[in-house]
């Protein structure tokens, strides 16, 4: 047994043919890529579809296939479905011929796979370099926590107008990108006169994908939620929660995957200090927006959040 090209095993056997002179059988196998050799390195991107195959050489039948892949990786993503959005490679996956994925993080990953042929075992391997955008975004306030006519929210009115209470910037932008924000919404009320405390949570997709964007020139998003505090008696609480994760997908046929999230929430509470609609004060109100980070974290959901709910509106 010898080491080939790009440390791949080969078998050469010993032969004798019908006219008596030694021969030399060879047996090797390399990794394709969608039915083509591969270069020492290839590049590739970070959700680009990545099908591979293992070719041996003279044809011959092969078993106890095990494929070997470093880094983070996927088989599938799908964020239009209402479950079970991510689909990983199972262990049979790893057992056949073919193998399907994409990568999630970036860096030089190695794939390898190992197999018997003609009662020996081989072991091949290929390399890639794996890259991710440059694509970045950051995050600011715009207004504060304010009680503006019959909204309790992120941001304030201007003649009655709701101006945005959280940018989401995009620098570097890339084609084939967009967000997508999962909430962690709570609500508490206080009934008068019966003091009834009704509590409300959801969690899921915040609203839809793709969350989208707040210009053509596709140069960021924002969210200003609230709630409209004037019909739920006297005492309101609001904890909400979001993460919001910059998706990237290389082109049609690749995946979409995580590249940058921030966490964000905002927190309040206002009582009724008065018989008319628009008499309420705030016993307390924060924001918080975390750093945005890397991530190869997928968003995942079982319900959505919608922006408007028959139980609980929510704008």
């Amino acid at each position: 047994m010898t080491f080939g090209n790009d440390g791949e095993y080969v078998i050469i056997r010993a032969s004798h043919n019908p006219a008596g002179f030694m021969g030399a059988v060879i047996q090797r196998g390399v990794i394709l890529r969608d039915g083509n050799y591969l270069p020492p390195t290839l590049n590739v991107k970070v959700g680009e579809r990545i099908n591979l195959s293992v070719d041996v050489r003279p044809s011959t039948s092969i078993s106890d296939i095990g494929w070997s892949i470093d880094g983070v990786y996927i088989g599938d993503y799908d964020p239009q479905k209402d479950t079970k959005q991510v689909t990983k490679l199972s262990e049979d996956d790893l057992q056949m011929a073919d193998v399907s994925f994409c990568w999630v993080d970036d860096g030089d990953h190695v794939v390898s796979v190992a197999y018997v042929a003609n009662g020996d075992y081989f072991q091949t391997k290929a390399t890639f370099h794996v890259t991710k955008p440059a694509t970045t975004f950051w995050t600011t306030w715009t207004q504060d926590i304010s009680l503006s006519w019959n909204k309790y929210q992120v941001g304030n009115t201007t003649n009655g107008q709701i101006n945005v209470g959280i940018v989401f910037i995009l620098e570097n932008s890339e084609d084939q990108l967009n967000f997508l924000q999962t909430a962690d919404v709570r609500r508490v009320t206080v009934q008068d006169p019966s003091n009834v405390v009704t509590p409300w949570h959801k969690t899921g997709l915040d609203g839809q994908w793709p969350y989208g964007f707040d210009s053509p020139q596709h140069a960021g998003t924002n969210d200003f939620p609230g709630f409209p505090y004037n019909n739920y008696g006297k005492e309101l609480t609001i904890n909400d929660n979001f993460v919001m994760t910059l998706m990237y997908r290389p082109d049609s046929n690749g995946t979409w995957v995580p590249i940058q999230s921030v966490q964000w929430y905002w927190v309040a509470k206002i009582i009724k200090n008065g018989p008319n609609w628009d008499q309420w004060d705030f016993v307390e109100k924060y924001k918080f927006k975390g750093e945005t980070k890397s991530t190869t974290t997928f968003p995942t959901w079982d319900s959505v959040v919608p922006n408007a709910n028959p139980e609980f509106p929510i704008y």
